[in-house]
């Protein structure tokens, strides 16, 4: 017996994340809020075991969060001159979050659904931005910087793109405030005016994109789920036989082919 071909409907073609994840795929889109959330733990961690000192006054004690920047945490030694002890909590801080950000734009194009080269614009920028990032520990602090942040906004801005598309109107004015956000921070740094201010500044920046990231990775998590379940419902109610193939519906009707051409035949003369 022959069956149907197994055509594959626009259900099951939009679930292909969820595929290659198998049945933890729930958890692993979440994977960058919880991430983003584990960041924020060791960051204020590594806060209370900083020595101290800022450009502001280098005899303080302990972390300002009005003073000290976060690339502060990451130097081997404190600008008090001490021994940093914040810095292995810190770099370790710096590698989850930069794998929870790759994680999140390698997933978000599939929210979208936007061709494949915007999709991979999206993707690789955004992912190159964090791979970038992880070396802002080295002497090439400046470049990694500037380099991060440029594809990151290129990232961003194929992301409203995508969000337009779908009509999140509230994600992009959010993430238009981010982005807003982070341009002052980078002319306060690259300008040196209102440069009292860029310790705050830049931690506003950056907490206001993680809030952003969590609130759309928690939507594709919504969006996926509710996908998956009407791409199960779908398949649990064609029954399969064997072989994979999807038994076809029987109908008591004949087909409409067969009647209209018995209908042309000429009637038999008696």
């Amino acid at each position: 017996m022959r069956c149907r071909k197994n055509h594959t409907t626009p259900v099951e073609k939009a679930a292909p994340l969820e595929k290659q994840m198998g049945k933890y795929w729930r958890f692993c889109l979440l994977a960058p809020a919880i991430g983003i959330g584990l960041y924020i733990v060791l960051y204020i961690n590594s806060t209370f075991l900083y020595p101290g000192g800022s450009n502001a006054d280098k005899t303080a004690v302990g972390y300002s969060w009005a003073d000290n920047y976060w690339c502060d945490l990451l130097s081997r030694y404190a600008i008090n001159g001490k021994l940093n002890d914040s810095r292995v909590v810190a770099m370790s801080a710096m590698v989850v979050l930069c794998a929870s950000l790759s994680l999140f734009w390698y997933y978000l194009p599939q929210y979208f659904r936007i061709a494949r080269v915007g999709g991979a614009v999206i993707r690789y920028t955004g992912i190159s931005s964090m791979v970038l990032a992880l070396f802002i520990f080295t002497n090439y602090h400046d470049l990694v910087i500037y380099s991060s942040a440029l594809l990151g906004i290129i990232a961003l801005l194929g992301t409203f793109w995508g969000l337009y598309l779908k009509k999140e109107f509230k994600l992009i004015g959010g993430g238009i405030i981010c982005l807003f956000l982070i341009g002052i921070n980078n002319y306060i740094y690259a300008t040196g005016k209102y440069i009292d201010t860029l310790p705050v500044m830049q931690k506003a920046a950056f907490f206001a994109f993680l809030l952003w990231a969590v609130i759309v990775d928690i939507q594709i998590w919504a969006y996926k789920a509710a996908l998956g379940e009407v791409a199960g419902q779908q398949v649990d109610t064609q029954p399969r036989l064997a072989g994979g193939c999807r038994q076809p519906s029987r109908s008591t009707k004949p087909p409409k082919t067969a009647s209209l051409a018995r209908s042309k035949l000429p009637s038999r003369s008696r």
